[in-house]
């Protein structure tokens, strides 16, 4: 009876840290998907044509040095692609300052006058695994002083 007990006892625990291995790897490769997820710098007049997997988020930084006039179009090759705009953070689904999730659309357009230097994110889901491309152009905007009307 000791001996049969002592075995219960030791394939509990075998399951046990089994359950925690598993709990540790799933943790690592969560880690490890997050701190690989990065932010790509594109310039005005770029053209980027990319790839993008089906639940995934692909993000683009552009640095804005003075006031301008901001034109972002996405491109869907392949499948289903949304493009989302966010202004000093990345956009989420929930969180954007442009998304125009034209449903059957080939090109999705997003607009923007900035009036500051500012830091734009560009977001493109996958809703599908697709192809796409990426085009971003940028207008210096000459804002009017009150000084020009005296």
């Amino acid at each position: 009876m000791i001996l049969q007990k002592t075995q219960t006892k030791t394939a509990r625990s075998n399951i046990t840290i089994a359950k925690i291995a598993i709990l540790l790897i799933f943790l690592a490769t969560v880690s490890i998907t997050y701190a690989a997820e990065s932010i790509s710098s594109i310039y005005p007049e770029d053209k980027i044509k990319e790839q993008i997997s089906q639940h995934s988020w692909q993000y683009y930084k552009v640095e804005l040095d003075n006031p301008a006039k901001l034109t972002i179009k996405l491109r869907k090759i392949s499948d289903d692609v949304d493009l989302y705009v966010g202004k000093n953070q990345k956009p989420t689904s929930d969180d954007f300052i442009c998304a125009p999730r034209k449903s059957g659309k080939r090109i999705e357009t997003c607009r923007l006058n900035s009036q500051e230097a500012d830091v734009i994110y560009i977001g493109i889901y996958g809703k599908a695994d697709s192809d796409y491309q990426l085009g971003l152009s940028a207008h210096e905007q000459e804002l009017v002083s009150w000084s020009d009307y005296k």
